[in-house]
């Protein structure tokens, strides 16, 4: 007569099917595990990519507009949104890359139609220090001006034509030099009545 204990374990006996919910168990623990690990390192990205457009936003309003949002108006609708006199309201210097804001009444001015743009530039006693002016176009972000008269500094720019990422938010302006250089253009305008 042979005793419970001394049978050996065979197949079918019941402990295979509990050792295999275990490893099945195990494994789903573990994906759970690197699961949520995932979302954890996800949702926490996502949070400090928020908090980065944000710092952004508030350090340099130009860069966020032009990168991080999106034009949502027509090449038509964006030029309508342009027409009008603006007023320089910040810029990127360039020696230090810091975004300066500029106070009203500084005396620099951009007008635009719906065909023709021109800047204008004054000092501190009312005097002419510089102007320029031509046709522009605007193909989706790009806005690419036609520079066909200048006094003043501007001359060295006569015939050229610089292109521009820009936005308009509102009362607002924004523009960045289109093509990747070591001190782009960073310009902010607000708009003046």
């Amino acid at each position: 007569m042979s005793n419970a204990s001394d049978r050996k374990l065979r197949p079918g006996d019941g402990k295979a099917p509990e050792t295999m919910v275990m490893v099945i168990a195990i494994a789903m623990f573990v994906l759970f595990l690197t699961g949520g690990g995932w979302l954890a390192f996800k949702i926490r990205a996502h949070a400090q990519e928020r908090r980065a457009l944000a710092e952004l936003k508030e350090r340099n309003p130009v860069e966020y507009h032009v990168l991080h949002t999106s034009k949502i108006q027509s090449d038509d609708e964006l030029k309508q949104d342009m027409v009008g006199n603006w007023e320089l309201a910040g810029v990127r210097v360039r020696t230090t890359g810091q975004f300066l804001f500029i106070p009203p009444h500084n005396g620099y001015f951009k007008t635009w139609t719906l065909t023709n743009w021109a800047i204008t530039t004054y000092d501190a006693q009312s005097n002419l220090l510089y102007n320029a002016s031509g046709h522009y176009t605007v193909q989706g972000d790009v806005y690419t001006e036609s520079i066909e008269a200048a006094t003043g500094s501007m001359t060295r720019f006569l015939h050229a034509h610089p292109a521009f990422r820009v936005r308009v938010d509102g009362d607002t302006f924004y523009q960045m030099s289109a093509r990747k250089t070591e001190s782009p253009l960073e310009e902010m305008w607000r708009r003046v009545e």
